[in-house]
């Protein structure tokens, strides 16, 4: 079997606690900050997710965090300012990790 296929057998090791925890709140941060709603639908179809059987998960664990944010509004399409927001989001949540060499 590949190494990189998600089993049953393997889901608590590929998507630990603590990664599928950040993508939650990825969810409620894009929810809040990109789209200005409340955070709600976020906790509940998360309660649901969780529930469901691994192979269920797996294809919610699979989307962006914030395309699973804009379903959860009806939202269909995503604009470049939102995108953008979102990444700037992100990118502020993110560890810094250290430069390359050529870096400045």
């Amino acid at each position: 079997m590949a190494t990189d296929v998600v089993t049953e057998r393997n889901f608590d090791r590929v998507f630990p606690p603590e990664k599928r925890r950040k993508f939650w709140e990825r969810v409620e941060r894009a929810l809040d900050e990109v789209f200005q709603t409340p955070t709600g639908a976020a906790q509940t179809y998360r309660k649901a997710v969780e529930k469901a059987p691994i192979e269920e998960q797996l294809l919610v664990y699979h989307d962006e965090p914030l395309k699973v944010a804009a379903d959860l509004i009806g939202e269909h399409s995503i604009s470049e300012d939102q995108l953008k927001k979102y990444r700037e989001l992100i990118e502020s949540s993110e560890p810094i990790l250290p430069a390359w060499p050529d870096s400045p």
